[in-house]
């Protein structure tokens, strides 16, 4: 083992079996205390600050750690020839460390023919490909690296970067939000989402995100990621100041939720096939939950106005409450299988998705049963309507199958109508239990 007095976890001052996100709070605590911005004249300070990163770098790493507490404080010799995966993972690392980059990626692809599920060399080799350009790399990387943990904050980065490089911009938007929900404190998840948002000119979203991570620098003591932050902000024409007034002082978050439901409301119903993702990557996962809950809402509500005021004759409170239970059940059990399929299919996205995409859905079939006796009279009119309504469920439902989740064409085309199908069934199943229209 090593010496106690060199010990990393002493270094760090947590126990040997602290977690990731204990050694990463540790890690940001001590390195206010010792960050080089904040101690320039102390070199003691700068010092003991790359003792602090040293050790974070291992005990962050599930293969430096585990061979550190093994007792394998060094790398692998450089007169020895790596026999296992692990083995040419170090070096891939140690060459990393070094800048042979192209030599740690034939040591990380050595790696991985012994070994196909090793988690920390694709996140690795994603990196090192990064470094030399190769962004479809990166890209199929971080592909694999999720398949293996669909939860991963460092895959969905990179994956971020690559996409943001290659001119997918929304895309790398959506992935800096995902990495972000998985580690709400790193200041660098906000300003690269800060610059994709600058350069859509979206420039509200870019100022929020520059003022957060400049928050988190500062609190890091960070004060050169402070600087940038500070100079993006000051370059879109806010100042530090007053964004951090704004934040404070700004809506309430109801009417928040309610101005993204009603813009969401129009772009579904103007553009069903490239809004709606262009709006999930914009929000944050509560807030696509809220918005895809108001979008459920207005749905509903829609359908229970109509089907009783319009179609049954006189209000009653048990029908209405019946018509919105069976609304409400179309929502929720769309909801559910769209997250079954996203699992099956091993798709992209997370529940947070799941339920936007359900109240886009469900919009125009809402608004149908409003609109719909209207134009009943005339069924040139009505039949006109029915197919516009048909057709945005359909293509709201397989655009976001392919752009959010990833899924492949040939798939999305028979789960699209499959699951629409299956809602609506269920529904339906609702109404005949609860909904009786009056004689």
């Amino acid at each position: 083992m090593p010496a106690a007095e060199d010990d990393y976890y002493r270094r760090l001052r947590v126990p040997r079996n602290a977690s990731r996100e204990d050694i990463k709070a540790a890690f940001r605590r001590l390195a206010r205390q010792y960050h080089p911005d904040l101690n320039p004249n102390n070199p003691q300070a700068q010092e003991t600050f790359r003792a602090l990163r040293e050790a974070y770098e291992v005990l962050m790493d599930n293969v430096q750690r585990r061979r550190y507490d093994q007792g394998k404080t060094g790398g692998v010799p450089a007169d020895t020839t790596p026999q296992t995966a692990p083995d040419f993972y170090m070096r891939g690392v140690q060459r990393s460390f070094s800048r042979q980059y192209r030599d740690a990626l034939q040591d990380f692809d050595a790696a991985l023919k012994l070994d196909s599920t090793f988690l920390e060399a694709y996140l690795r080799r994603a990196q090192t490909r990064y470094v030399l350009g190769d962004d479809a790399g990166v890209l199929a990387d971080c592909q694999w690296a999720l398949q293996i943990e669909d939860e991963n904050g460092q895959a969905f980065y990179y994956q971020g970067l690559a996409r943001y490089r290659l001119g997918y911009t929304q895309g790398a938007i959506a992935a800096f939000t995902l990495a972000i929900e998985l580690d709400p404190d790193d200041p660098q998840l906000y300003y690269q989402r800060g610059i994709a948002h600058e350069d859509l000119q979206e420039r509200p979203e870019a100022a929020a995100d520059y003022q957060t991570a400049a928050g988190y620098f500062q609190q890091q003591g960070d004060r050169s990621g402070l600087q940038q932050a500070q100079t993006r902000l000051t370059q879109l024409g806010f100042s530090p100041q007053s964004a951090h007034r704004r934040s404070r002082t700004g809506a309430p978050p109801l009417f928040a939720h309610i101005g993204n439901t009603l813009r969401a409301t129009v772009q579904l119903l103007c553009n069903p096939t490239g809004e709606l993702f262009f709006i999930y990557s914009r929000l944050s996962p509560s807030q696509s939950v809220a918005t895809g809950c108001g979008l459920a809402l207005v749905a509903t509500a829609c359908f229970t106005l109509g089907a009783h005021g319009l179609r049954w004759g006189t209000p009653g409170l048990a029908t209405a409450l019946g018509l919105w239970a069976t609304a409400s059940s179309v929502f929720l059990s769309l909801a559910l299988a769209l997250a079954c399929s996203r699992a099956w299919f091993r798709g992209s996205g997370r529940w947070s998705a799941d339920i936007l995409i359900a109240g886009a859905t469900v919009l125009p079939l809402g608004l149908y049963a409003l609109v719909g006796p209207l134009t009943a009279t005339i069924p040139p009119l009505g039949l006109l309507v029915t197919l516009i309504v048909l057709s945005h469920c359909l293509l709201t439902l397989y655009s976001s199958c392919t752009q959010i989740y990833d899924l492949p064409a040939q798939t999305a085309a028979w789960i699209t109508p499959s699951l629409i199908f299956l809602s609506l069934c269920m529904g339906y199943l609702v109404q005949l239990v609860g909904v009786t229209p009056p004689g």
